[in-house]
């Protein structure tokens, strides 16, 4: 399943339309909230590394597929809804469980370091900016971004 999707996610405008898309990353948000305890365990902590996963592929392919525009990309994913899954991504940063912790820093980071690549404002990603960018990198990547510019922090 996780190879289909995979392979859908390299071509999600051509095969989905921007409400589908939409309607898709709906669901994964919803799925964070997911915390079912049965007799397994702490079984809703697996759909949110899931939900997790899947936002951040989702996300980051749809910026890197190299033939959707802003448009498109407005389409597919309003930077309202990106900042909704972003907050939603951060919050499960703060889960008390290490697995959870660690898919969404690392879905955070990833896509961090993609913004980072477009850091000045005149970019057509600039929309796309998670509110207090410059903190985010800063903390996540140890980089800072003044005027457009990258420096590292030591």
């Amino acid at each position: 399943m996780e190879a289909k999707l995979r392979l859908l996610s390299y071509s999600l405008p051509a095969a989905l339309r921007g409400e589908e898309i939409q309607r898709i990353l709906r669901s994964l948000l919803c799925a964070l909230e997911d915390y079912t305890v049965d007799e397994r365990g702490d079984v809703g902590s697996w759909i949110r590394v899931s939900a997790l996963h899947g936002i951040g592929s989702i996300s980051y392919d749809l910026f890197e597929e190299p033939s959707i525009r802003s448009t498109l990309l407005e389409q597919c994913l309003p930077p309202e809804l990106y900042f909704e899954a972003f907050a939603a991504m951060l919050k499960q940063g703060s889960e008390r469980l290490d697995a959870v912790r660690q898919e969404a820093g690392a879905q955070i980071t990833s896509l961090i370091a993609f913004h980072s690549k477009f850091a000045a404002a005149d970019t057509p990603f600039a929309r796309w900016h998670p509110p207090g960018f410059d903190r985010l990198s800063a903390a996540f990547l140890g980089f800072a971004f003044s005027s457009g510019r990258c420096r590292r922090l030591n």
